[in-house]
C-alpha cells in the first residue's frame, strides 16, 4: 500500500489491478506493445496489438484524434504527442468491447489508469 492509496482512495492499488487485468490473456482485447520515440520532438509512436477487434477509436486527453482506425492483421500504430492521457476503445463486430487507458509522460513511461466506464452491459 502506498501513501497515495492511503490519502486518495486506493488510487495506486486500483491502477495496478487495472493494469494486471488489461494485460492478462483473453479471447479479445487490446495490448500496447511498444513505444518508440523519434530522434527529436515530443511525439511517440504506440504499437498496439489487438485480438478479435475490427476497429479502434483513439482518444488523447479525452479528445478523438481522428476517424476510427480499422484494424488489419491484429496490429496498428499511431503517433501521439506527450505528455498525454490515452484511451483506446476496441470494437468487435457487435460494438464496443474493450477499453484501455493510460498516462504517457514525456519520457515514455506508461502508467495505467483505472478503466473508464463502458457502454457495454452484461
Amino acid at each position: 500500500m502506498t501513501r497515495n492509496d492511503q490519502i486518495d482512495g486506493n488510487r495506486d492499488l486500483i491502477a495496478r489491478a487495472a493494469g494486471m487485468l488489461s494485460t492478462r490473456k483473453m479471447g479479445l482485447g487490446i495490448k500496447v506493445e511498444a513505444l518508440k520515440r523519434p530522434i527529436a520532438g515530443s511525439d511517440w509512436t504506440l504499437g498496439v496489438q489487438t485480438k478479435g477487434l475490427v476497429r479502434i477509436d483513439m482518444f488523447v486527453n479525452d479528445r478523438p484524434i481522428g476517424p476510427p482506425i480499422d484494424v488489419t492483421g491484429n496490429t496498428m500504430s499511431q503517433t501521439v504527442s506527450v505528455p498525454a492521457k490515452i484511451r483506446l476503445d476496441g470494437h468487435n463486430r457487435q460494438g464496443l468491447f474493450a477499453r484501455y487507458q493510460f498516462w504517457l509522460d514525456e519520457h515514455g513511461n506508461r502508467s495505467d489508469l483505472p478503466p473508464a466506464p463502458t457502454a457495454r452491459s452484461e
